[in-house]
């Protein structure tokens, strides 16, 4: 072995949290804030749904906006592309942009802003 030596030295990893200590010190707060944060029942342990690459992605709830509120408050910066298609199509706004920059300006010119 290295440096002529066959027993290797005992050694501490001081890397791996010390889970007595930490709860021994902050343990009633912890409970305290899953407590609040989880409903009574919740089971923290359970694993959760994995998704896969393939197939077709979840489809996202409808953005709750009126697109004319937020075209003349100046906001639409804050919603994504896909939201902003979305919106301008129920608006019947023929977008013919693709980029986010263009489609803002395609909807602000639309409601005269």
């Amino acid at each position: 072995m290295a440096l002529d030596k066959n027993i290797t030295e005992e050694f501490e990893d001081q890397t791996k949290p010390n889970f007595a200590k930490m709860t021994k010190r902050a343990g009633a707060q912890l409970d305290a804030f899953r407590d609040f944060i989880f409903p009574a029942g919740y089971d923290t342990g359970s694993a959760t749904k994995k998704r896969t690459s393939g197939g077709s992605a979840a489809k996202k709830p409808k953005p709750d906006v009126d697109l004319e509120t937020e075209a003349k408050s100046g906001r639409l910066e804050k919603l994504t592309v896909a939201a902003l298609k979305e919106l301008a199509s129920e608006n019947k706004i023929n977008l013919k942009a693709t980029k986010k920059a263009d489609i803002i300006a395609q909807i602000k010119k639309h409601f005269r802003v």
